[in-house]
């Protein structure tokens, strides 16, 4: 709880002092000279669960954090050590950080639901702001589960592998088939061990880029399980929301089917950029493939936040990533994949804006994308 408290006020001191010639976090009280939240946070109280039926209390808040602005529900997963405090800090940085179109920030002011997501080593704090009404904030424990952690919308600099772009696009998604017929070869690389900081990952995704945004959908290696597990991340360039697809904004069904992803039973990625769930903005991925117990054939859904219905540049990516240094990733640590049948809202691909590689060979041919990212 003390990681939360420091991170969060440094956090919002950082915010407050690059930020106060252009969108200050506090008002100016001119009288006073003294500066004034947007918002204050009132009163903490529990919920008694207790009194209520099963299904009522199934759907109630845990706590309600009354505020000068109204109240706000708190759902927490578990008896987690919070106070009034931080949750006047996580208020604070969010809504300094809300787009509000020449308003004073506020509950219920954005012109679309807004998120921001804190993920610390304990806690996940996560606010959201909506339009009609609906604000809450939910907080929960930090998954620090095996292949929980994805290297943020991976970028050549994070570890190595092979990238093809589209030029900018208005298909509303993109779909790719899968296969992988050589298992990924760590060579004594430490195996995806999640918040291990030296483990290395193997990844082959879709997803999409513009000004501000990334997102990443599609697939990461297990080598616990032999198979392709179904992974996401959306994040702002500039880290001001990060969403995974295990955060509990997330919704997931078959999140844990393990796919075998090879030319005898491929695999289908298929990404939304924009997909409206429970009335708000999101992202979609489909997998449709073949399981690695079973070789039946299934399907994992995954709707998290954010999307855009902004014209974006499609991407097809094959790489090896890791938490830190990229020297964990050992020489010779490789991977071979072959992405074909790459759609645009059904239409084929028949050409990329730019094939990009860091160690890494790339080709594009007869509707193929063979990627082999290769430590050297």
């Amino acid at each position: 709880m003390q990681n939360i408290k420091k991170n969060l006020a440094k956090m919002l001191l950082c915010v407050f002092l690059l930020t106060t010639l252009v969108a200050p976090a506090y008002a100016m009280d001119n009288e006073s000279n003294e500066f004034t939240r947007f918002i204050v946070a009132e009163g903490l109280y529990p919920i008694d669960s207790s009194i209520l039926s099963p299904e009522v209390a199934e759907i109630m808040p845990d706590f309600i954090l009354e505020t000068d602005q109204g109240s706000i529900p708190v759902y927490s997963s578990e008896d987690l050590d919070f106070g009034l405090n931080e949750l006047q800090i996580l208020l604070d940085v969010a809504l300094e950080n809300q787009p509000v179109n020449d308003q004073i920030p506020a509950l219920n002011t954005v012109a679309e639901d807004y998120e921001m997501v804190f993920v610390e080593e304990d806690y996940t704090y996560s606010f959201y702001n909506h339009p009609e009404g609906n604000t809450a904030i939910y907080i929960n424990p930090t998954d620090t589960g095996e292949e929980e952690l994805i290297p943020g919308a991976i970028t050549m600099t994070e570890g190595i592998g092979a990238r093809a772009k589209t030029s900018s696009s208005s298909a509303s998604n993109i779909s790719a088939v899968m296969k992988c017929d050589t298992v990924p070869y760590y060579a004594g690389s430490i195996q995806d061990m999640g918040k291990t900081p030296n483990s290395i990952n193997f990844y082959n995704y879709i997803g999409f880029t513009l000004t501000g945004l990334e997102a990443d959908l599609g697939f990461i290696y297990s080598a616990k399980y032999s198979g392709w597990k179904m992974f996401g991340r959306v994040n702002d360039v500039n880290g001001s929301f990060i969403y995974n697809h295990n955060d509990h904004a997330s919704y997931t069904s078959n999140a844990d089917f393990v796919y075998k992803s090879t030319s005898s039973y491929p695999s289908t990625m298929t990404a939304e950029k924009y997909n409206l769930y429970n009335g708000a903005s999101r992202v979609k991925l489909e997998i449709n493939g073949y399981q690695t117990t079973t070789l039946s054939s299934a399907t994992s859904i995954l709707i998290m936040p954010r999307g855009t219905t902004s014209s974006v540049q499609y991407k097809v990516c094959t790489t090896i990533a890791t938490v830190g240094d990229k020297s964990n990733i050992k020489k010779g640590a490789t991977i071979t994949v072959k992405n074909s049948s790459i759609m645009l809202a059904g239409s084929g691909v028949s050409s990329f804006a730019s094939l990009d590689y860091c160690e890494a060979t790339i080709n594009w041919s007869s509707s193929v994308l063979t990627s082999i990212p290769l430590r050297q």
